[in-house]
């Protein structure tokens, strides 16, 4: 039986404004009703899944529209899109300070008011299994192996949408082409799709791995749990987002650990959040990289899961950032970015959805699908990045680096 469509409350006191919108909304397959701001509006919100906010008239604007219905207590968790009038830099700020989860600015371009809709909507659902870490909660050592280069690669991002699957596995496979034997764990584990992106049906997933006490000491026992393309060993996210809670961040350090010394490299899609799970990942991990897509509240949230994480170790170091192209058009310049981050050093992938499309659709990752593109050779420099073959500031086109193999077929 089909589930029920996703309800966007649409409020704007311009009918044929709404009247456009809706068109851009409706496809995607959202339930879409429109009101201008008021008492009907605001009944209406409490069945919706999504609220945006474009013009308003009367008494209240905008900004206070979004302040209100963030200030009720019933209605504060609703994912919220505003649509600023203009391009005002201060407009979007005003907005955001005011509890929108998202801007964009007119005028609106239908493509990528979708994806901000969809980057909403699919950060909804992991809210409920993501849990606040303890106070006495503490960085799990990495374990000394006799590894010569990173063995733990661990993708991260403050909030849903920033492309950690996308990265890890592209980063994943450009490994196993080099001759190393490559894991690709699957934790976003509510709703991980490592296995769709690699066009693979997995027999049995993580939750089974970690509850077999031998596969967490034994490398040979938890090869079985592992779905094979060609040199890369798949460990699925559970197969039902109500299985999540059933891996701890003990069944994580475990993992990690026999995994490590299993594989040349594991590789580690971390999804999003912060938590226990995600504390020990980056613990465990011998480099981290940190997506983020450039718009302000995406920017916050890294700055907010770089904080929290420093509270349990110094940045030695190990840090990747990346920065997302998602959108066709970005809000902040480069520059801006740095800036907002603390001045770090930046890795980026371009702009390509039709490129991503397409490797998701057909599942073939796109440094084999498209390995002449600009996204494929970016996500193989992030590769030799995160191995350390490649220095963070280097400026060579990846055609010109050369990174131990790596782009050599397996």
């Amino acid at each position: 039986m089909a589930s029920d469509p996703t309800v966007v409350l649409l409020i704007c006191a311009d009918r044929d404004s709404a009247t456009r919108l809706a068109a851009a909304i409706q496809p995607r397959g959202h339930r879409v009703i429109a009101a201008p701001f008021g008492p009907t509006a605001l009944g209406k919100a409490h069945g919706a899944d999504l609220i945006i906010i474009d013009r308003v008239e009367g008494a209240a604007d905008a900004v206070g529209a979004v302040s209100r219905i963030k200030g009720a207590p019933d209605l504060a968790s609703i994912p919220m899109l505003a649509i600023a009038q203009g391009d005002d830099v201060e407009e979007r700020i005003r907005l955001l300070e005011a509890g929108a989860d998202d801007v964009v600015s007119r005028p609106v371009d239908p493509l990528e008011l979708q994806l901000r809709i969809d980057t909403l909507l699919v950060r909804l659902p992991e809210a409920p299994v993501e849990e606040s870490p303890s106070p006495s909660m503490a960085l799990v050592p990495r374990p000394e192996t006799t590894r010569t280069g990173p063995g733990v690669l661990a993708f991260l991002s403050a909030k849903g949408g920033a492309g950690t699957t996308t990265a890890a596995v592209n980063v994943a496979v450009a490994l196993a082409r080099s001759g190393r034997s490559v894991a690709i764990i699957d934790l976003h584990l509510t709703f991980g799709s490592v296995a769709l992106h690699l066009d693979v049906v997995p027999r049995f997933s993580v939750v089974e791995a970690v509850r077999d006490d031998q596969a967490l000491d034994d490398p040979e026992a938890l090869r079985a749990y592992a779905t094979m393309r060609d040199n890369l060993a798949i460990f699925s996210a559970p197969l039902t987002p109500d299985q999540a809670d059933m891996v701890t961040a003990e069944h994580v350090r475990r993992l990690l650990a026999v995994a490590g010394s299993t594989f040349d490299v594991t590789v580690v899609d971390g999804g999003s959040g912060f938590n226990e799970r995600t504390v020990t990942i980056a613990g465990m991990a011998d480099k981290v990289a940190i997506l983020a897509t450039p718009e302000i509240p995406a920017l916050r949230a890294v700055r907010s899961l770089t904080t929290a994480l420093a509270e349990y170790e110094h940045d030695d170091g190990r840090y990747v950032h990346v920065l997302n192209h998602v959108f066709p058009a970005d809000m902040l310049m480069r520059d801006e970015v740095r800036a907002a981050l603390g001045g770090v050093e930046l890795q980026e992938l371009p702009y390509a959805q039709t490129v991503y499309h397409k490797a998701v659709v057909t599942g073939v990752p796109v440094v084999l699908g498209a390995p002449r593109s600009e996204p494929a050779e970016k996500l193989v420099k992030l590769a030799g990045v995160m191995m350390g073959e490649v220095s963070l500031d280097a400026a060579d086109s990846a055609r010109r680096l050369r990174l131990s193999g790596l782009l050599r077929r397996g």
